[in-house]
């Protein structure tokens, strides 16, 4: 290898290395394919994407139609994370309403039921109409810095109250794979 060329090599090198460093921690990452399996709600679940990295834990749910105002009642949404295998059920869920100007908050969870006041550690949710996307992001600390989690995600639409529709991805009270964080 000539002089220029070993320069070169070395230079391409460093900026290997360089960007390496610069790039985001990688994240294992499930997927529930729910598909389109509620008719009776705009607020169908389509997918939900669990990724878990070495400092979060990020959920992206995709929906049918997600609509800024509701004529009736309006929707929400329950995100339930289990990150202890041996004990039954999640141990937290984010609690957010699925039209403008609503509000969300984590909490722990006992028996699939919200317990105690609010966690306010490192968390944030966020709806995306044009796109249909809701995202969570919560800081692993924030979680008992996990070795494992899964996920499981209920919408409740309440356009007609005495009729709510329900629509959980996977299935009822059924969750995710487990995913370990990325390295």
């Amino acid at each position: 290898m000539h002089t220029a060329q070993k320069v070169i090599a070395t230079g391409l090198g460093s900026a290997a290395l360089a960007l390496g460093m610069l790039s985001p921690a990688q994240a294992e990452v499930t997927r529930i394919n729910d598909g389109a399996d509620s008719a009776a709600t705009l607020n169908d679940v389509l997918t939900v994407r669990l990724a878990h990295t070495t400092t979060k834990v990020r959920v992206r749910t995709t929906y049918q139609d997600l609509r800024k105002t509701a004529d009736d009642g309006g929707a929400s949404s329950s995100i339930f994370l289990d990150t202890k295998p041996a004990r039954p059920g999640p141990e937290y869920v984010l609690l957010a309403g699925l039209q403008l100007g609503t509000d969300y908050q984590l909490v722990r969870v006992k028996d699939w039921k919200p317990t105690g006041e609010p966690k306010t550690c490192a968390h944030d949710f966020a709806v995306d109409f044009a796109k249909d996307v809701t995202r969570l992001v919560v800081s692993r600390p924030c979680l008992g810095n996990p070795k494992r989690v899964r996920v499981s995600q209920r919408v409740t639409d309440m356009a007609d109250a005495s009729h709510p529709v329900r629509d959980w991805a996977p299935a009822r009270r059924e969750f995710s794979a487990w995913v370990r964080p990325g390295k």
